[in-house]
């Protein structure tokens, strides 16, 4: 199990803030490891849901999703690729 503490210091359209600009507090997402992220986010779309936020870089793939009956909770996807087991490994061990 991971649990992330996030703070966001940004100013702009951000995934932890309100529509209003006010940031979010408590219990904001739950995650899991993909082996294909953009695979889990075309299910979640087939299954309704919205994608509210995605990003990238050179070690990895996120995306949250949204189910509109169920606001305020988002599903997390997180490429696991060989570089991300391996720093999971090392932390592990």
């Amino acid at each position: 199990m991971e649990i992330e503490l996030i703070e966001d210091l940004g100013h702009g359209p951000s995934p932890y803030r309100s529509a209003a600009g006010v940031p979010l507090v408590g219990m904001h997402h739950v995650a899991w490891f993909s082996d294909d992220v953009a695979a889990d986010v075309a299910r979640g779309r087939e299954r309704g849901m919205q994608v509210c936020f995605e990003a990238a870089n050179e070690v990895t793939r996120v995306a949250y999703l949204e189910d509109p009956l169920e606001r305020g909770l988002l599903l997390e996807f997180i490429e696991m690729n060989a570089l991300m087991r391996e720093g999971l490994s090392a932390r592990l061990a």
